[in-house]
């Protein structure tokens, strides 16, 4: 497997610059998800680093060696895309062994590698079948194990998983993550869903509109976001954001998870809220809090409604480290997440 260093790399459609010189360290082995909305460039990225695509500008190296002017066979690179893209006509075997078969390698190896793939992936009982006699999840284990047959420098993976149901969906992540473990496996994971990229990823680069905004470890990135863009795209709900009431030009980041109900016993540090209780959602193990302050829907969790009705006065707490600072011009986050005494007890309904 493959090191990759994207360094400073262009992308233009004629007069349209698509990526603006993104610089990733890629290493060894690492599971690495390219995040960010649709139209954001990760998968031309993607598609840069396989060779499906020129770049203007900058360079991508495997191993320190410039890969620019190889075409994708000889990245020795395997793609693995949405759609699965199995040939029809061909079974499961075969469907494995066609990239072998490619190169033009003996019978004996290409039965060996096939059988090795196939064990892994759980596809040994499934050799004889057409694709159209599969399901969705035997689809695209299918589709990985075609990929990984020949031994790849590297994986790179365009949203593999955005057909399959939820259960499924939810089951192939965690066999990709096994997959990549026990083969060392460097991959480049394309994905719009956070909490996929959350779940998979030693490190996520969360991209918009061809630039990067963060680069980092799953729960640094969303405990530590850089700025407005990457605060509101990681995390589930999304991240409330308020004006604060004693300093102008900054807002003020709240995570649902973060805010909860206030009660006796809370920290004196705490940063408070008072609103109006607009609507109670049942999550499982929890309960998501629709509040209204100052005319705004802010979102609150809470393990236990209790006795909470909607239309009554409810005030809300978050520990004061946990409070979020960002420059409300540029989105920058602001050093340091302290708040004044007189913010703390922030808003009325």
């Amino acid at each position: 497997m493959s090191a990759i260093n994207i360094d400073n790399v262009v992308k233009n459609y004629g007069s349209l610059r698509v990526l603006h010189g993104l610089d990733l360290d890629i290493k060894e082995g690492e599971f690495v998800s390219l995040l960010g909305p649709s139209g954001c460039g990760k998968s031309t990225l993607l598609y840069c680093v396989a060779g499906l695509e020129e770049i203007n500008g900058g360079r991508i190296l495997f191993d320190d060696r410039d890969i620019a002017g190889l075409n994708s066979r000889e990245r020795n690179v395997a793609l693995v895309f949405q759609d699965y893209a199995l040939y029809p006509h061909m079974t499961v075997r075969d469907n494995i062994a066609f990239p072998l078969r490619r190169q033009k390698l003996d019978k004996e190896t290409v039965k060996g590698q096939v059988t090795w793939a196939s064990e892994t992936l759980g596809l040994s009982e499934l050799l004889d079948r057409m694709p159209s006699d599969l399901s969705g999840g035997q689809r695209q284990r299918v589709a990985v194990g075609r990929a990984i047959v020949r031994n790849p420098t590297a994986l790179l993976m365009d949203e593999p998983l955005s057909n399959l149901d939820a259960a499924l969906r939810v089951h192939m992540r965690t066999e990709i993550k096994r997959l990549s473990r026990e083969l060392g496996l460097t991959v480049l994971f394309v994905t719009h869903d956070q909490e996929e990229a959350m779940v998979m990823s030693d490190r996520i680069a969360v991209l918009s509109n061809g630039h990067l905004q963060q680069f980092g470890e799953p729960m640094e990135i969303y405990r530590n976001p850089a700025n407005r863009f990457v605060a509101e795209f990681i995390g589930s709900p999304k991240m409330n954001m308020i004006t604060s009431a004693d300093q102008k030009g900054v807002l003020l980041g709240l995570r649902p998870h973060d805010l909860t109900p206030s009660t006796q016993q809370d920290d004196q540090d705490a940063f408070e809220l008072t609103g109006e209780l607009a609507l109670i959602e049942p999550a499982g193990p929890q309960f998501f809090l629709d509040v209204i302050v100052n005319g705004e829907m802010i979102k609150a969790t809470t393990d236990d409604i209790g006795s909470f009705t909607t239309g009554s006065e409810i005030k809300l707490s978050v520990p004061a480290y946990r409070v979020y600072r960002f420059d409300a011009g540029t989105g920058d986050a602001l050093s340091g997440t302290s708040i004044s005494a007189a913010s703390r007890k922030n808003t009325k309904p």
